[in-house]
């Protein structure tokens, strides 16, 4: 049986120490934002998905959470849902967790940055509740206008594409009827031409995806996409517990390759800890439920080595008769979809001897918060929930 295996790709990366130390954490929560509603249907040459500023990424309402291939008439979403859990300890062993469900308003998730006391903006629930999307086509043509000297003067900022022009860096000028950067620092990527750390796109300033750019970006995916979350503002709907007071960062991007079999999609997340403590044992985790078209013939796979679950048919033509299945399949020869995390997560460790006196890394004493270092480790558990009824 062949099989053409599709990559979701996660990049993780967060910092748990705590970012504000002049306050202490109180339960007087800001409560006063309402779930993220909006939905962004991002379309690449070979797939199509809807993303959700929530924890709730794929946004399955109608059907279209990622389809892939685009074909005529295909109307097969891969994933029907994902959903985001996270939680740790702090010093004192009280556990601070959030989580999401299997709807939107289900979840302890709302959008929008923390500011440097943690607390989510009033009133800027509604301006955050976007996915902010900009495109190669309009990347370089930012670019050629840049170095053909027409941002020089204001009176053609309005040839700057809205998409970079209202990109939500840092200190961006054409936000600041918007964002009260005074109080909001960490927000989206960008190359920073002039090294003045504001993003200015009159200024030749790029959207990107990671924060240490050396050089101008020169190759540039088809799109990038940006949201931000934060799991204070909105109330304990699932979990019904302490929240961190954490901020995530989210992006996407794909790259198409020349056919369907080498197509990826990336997603980054940054967690910033914005809360007074520091958190010992921090874990996440993302729920997916995918439906390869016919979800009764459906496996699963995992290569820890790999970093990778994948999921299958098992048989040659997806959605047969035997199943019970005749609609919504992908016939002969199906694809395979995988979700791979890159770059393995950090884990704290600190040094001590063993035996014979050799130094080894071993786990550190629970509650301590004492750290030597942190190293690479490759996923720890997996865990599969059969739903093919829902």
């Amino acid at each position: 049986m062949k099989n053409t295996l599709i990559t979701l790709c996660l990049l993780i990366s967060y910092l748990i120490q705590a970012q504000n130390s002049n306050f202490h954490y109180h339960n007087n929560r800001s409560e006063n934002c309402i779930k993220g509603q909006a939905i962004e249907e991002i379309k690449m040459p070979n797939s199509n998905m809807q993303l959700s500023p929530t924890a709730n990424i794929f946004n399955n309402s109608n059907g279209k959470g990622f389809i892939f291939p685009l074909r005529e008439n295909n109307v097969t979403s891969f994933i029907k849902k994902s959903e985001l859990i996270m939680g740790g300890y702090d010093k004192q062993g009280n556990l601070h967790v959030s989580a999401s469900g299997n709807k939107i308003e289900d979840s302890d998730f709302v959008p929008g940055p923390l500011d440097n006391y943690g607390n989510p903006g009033a009133g800027d629930c509604v301006f955050w509740d976007q996915i902010f999307t900009v495109t190669k086509e309009e990347m370089l043509l930012h670019i050629d206008n840049f170095n053909n000297g027409l941002y020089k003067d204001p009176l053609n900022h309005h040839l700057i594409p809205a998409s970079i022009k209202y990109w939500p860096g840092n200190n961006n000028p054409f936000l600041r009827d918007e964002i009260d950067f005074n109080n909001f620092y960490q927000l989206a990527n960008y190359f920073d031409s002039n090294a003045d750390a504001s993003y200015d796109p009159s200024e030749g300033d790029i959207p990107t995806v990671t924060s240490f750019d050396c050089f101008f970006p020169t190759v540039f995916p088809p799109t990038i996409s940006f949201w931000i979350m934060n799991d204070i503002g909105g109330g304990q709907s699932i979990s019904a517990g302490d929240p961190i007071k954490m901020q995530i960062n989210c992006y996407s991007y794909s790259y198409d390759g020349e056919d369907s079999s080498n197509d990826n999609t990336y997603f980054k997340f940054d967690f910033v800890n914005h809360s007074d403590f520091d958190l010992l044992n921090f874990y996440f985790g993302f729920k997916f439920d995918f439906d390869l078209g016919c979800p009764y013939d459906d496996n699963i796979g995992i290569d820890t080595l790999q970093n990778l679950m994948y999921m299958y048919n098992d048989a040659t033509t997806d959605g047969n008769n035997q199943n019970n299945c005749e609609i919504n399949n992908n016939g002969y020869s199906p694809y395979m979809i995988g979700l791979k995390y890159l770059g393995n997560l950090r884990t704290p460790k600190v040094y001590t001897n063993d035996t014979n006196g050799n130094l080894i890394l071993e786990d550190p004493a629970a509650g301590t918060g004492y750290v030597d270092t942190l190293v690479q480790s490759p996923i720890s558990s997996f865990i599969v929930k059969e739903t093919c009824n829902t």
